[in-house]
């Protein structure tokens, strides 16, 4: 398997908080009912870049900001999931009700630990991430990555997990290593269904549109894949982020990502 050089949007300029699931209610368990929305999906973290998204002739439908709670000036088209970033005490004390505010919004699912196999992203241990559910890794080589989930799953034998976050970032022309990847997160989840909540490539604004224009239909068609958000919903100078340069508009490639 070929290693991306970017694993994880703590590599790139955007500031990235948060990627898991657990229920409201619950401490270590993992559960989220499956919604029967599009899977297209917007990482965000400045709500008015989502309304260049959604509504008609969109086929993006939902977005989480790394957050647990949405804030004001999100599009009410985009159906926001809260996340839990990390075990902090400053984030799970507020869970509970953070959560069951989301659920009341709307929110089928809910999305925790963000990279916990990443150094500078939510930084866990296997033993520590068992105890509130499975993490959203990065494609990064051994022991970060699949072979942390595997470790996750294979702890965490009592646990009832619904679905696993993966991320994957690679260069825009290693179609080849997107596909296989995705195929081993699912051998690594147990066959479970796959959220891929953040991947990026990176390239030229040519070679992006021509990964998304292959990459977007295929996801489409996996039934194991239930949702997906391209990084990320905002602004970039050399237009290779959803938005453009100016953040007044979708970027050619966020044009493709809203319709395509």
């Amino acid at each position: 398997m070929v290693n991306a050089q970017i694993v994880s949007s703590a590599s790139l300029a955007v500031t990235s908080t948060p990627t898991t699931l657990l229920t409201a209610t619950s401490t270590p368990t993992t559960v989220g009912t499956v919604s029967t929305g599009g899977k297209r999906g917007l990482c965000f973290n400045k709500n008015p870049m989502t309304r260049f998204f959604g509504g008609s002739g969109s086929k993006v439908t939902w977005g989480y900001n790394w957050a647990s709670s949405a804030g004001t000036g999100v599009n009410s088209a985009i159906k926001y999931i809260p996340m839990l970033w990390d075990a902090d005490s400053s984030r799970t004390n507020s869970w509970k009700s953070m959560a069951d505010a989301g659920i009341a919004a709307g929110a089928e699912s809910l999305l925790g630990f963000n990279e916990p196999d990443h150094e500078y992203q939510a930084n866990m241990d296997v033993s520590t991430a068992v105890r509130l559910g499975a993490p959203a890794v990065t494609n990064g080589g051994d022991p970060m990555g699949l072979t942390y989930l595997t470790n996750f799953i294979s702890s965490c034998s009592g646990c009832t997990i619904d679905f696993c976050p993966v991320h994957w970032y690679d260069s825009a022309t290693n179609i080849a290593y997107f596909k296989s990847y995705m195929a081993s997160a699912k051998t690594a989840c147990g066959g479970k269904p796959i959220w891929l909540t953040e991947f990026g490539a990176s390239g030229s604004e040519a070679d992006i549109s021509t990964f998304l224009k292959t990459a977007l239909p295929w996801l489409d068609s996996l039934d194991y894949v239930e949702r997906y958000a391209y990084f990320y919903d905002g602004a970039s100078s050399d237009g290779t982020y959803l938005v453009n340069a100016a953040g007044t508009a979708r970027s050619v490639i966020g044009d493709i990502y809203n319709s395509y």
